[in-house]
This record gives C-alpha cells, structure tokens and sequence, in this order.
C-alpha cells in the first residue's frame, strides 16, 4: 500500500496524516474493524503490513484481506467535488 495505490485507485491524493490518525483512533477506542486493500501494489504490500502491525500489532490484521481492482463504473460521479469541498 503505497500514496501512489491509493491515488491509481481513488484518483484522489492521499492524505497521509489523516489516514494514521483515522487508524489511532479507532484503535484508541478500541473498535473493532478490519482493512480491505484494493489492488495493492505487492511489492510494498508486506513492508505495509509490517508497519501497521508495529503501530497497532499484529492482530490488526487478522481479518484483513485483498481484493482486485474491478474494472467497471462503481462511481461514475467521483471526480465531482461538493460545492463546499476544494480538491
């Protein structure tokens, strides 16, 4: 999981400090949750992993998994930005 994923797939930047202290604070609160990763790069998946696991342990993972990256229009409006938002 790279910012360069998430951009490919979102076509959004990638926010990274927002992405980590979303995770701190479910993991704060003790909620559960679990991480699906959409078409990552494997080449830096496992050193991904590794980092997450440090930060919250191991178990953070436990029902985690990945999906490919389906080639269809799931949001054919996702390049619209809200009146209120700046992209």
């Amino acid at each position: 999981m790279t910012p360069e994923d998430y951009e490919k797939n979102t076509r959004k930047s990638f926010k990274h400090d927002l992405f980590w202290a979303n995770l701190d604070r479910l993991a704060l609160f003790n909620l559960n949750f679990y991480l699906t990763f959409t078409n990552p790069d494997r080449r830096h998946f496992s050193e991904f992993c590794e980092k997450l696991a440090q930060r919250y342990g191991k178990q953070v993972l436990d029902d985690s998994f990945i999906i490919d990256l389906i080639d269809y229009d799931a949001a054919p409006f996702v390049d619209i930005v809200p009146a209120h938002q700046t992209r």
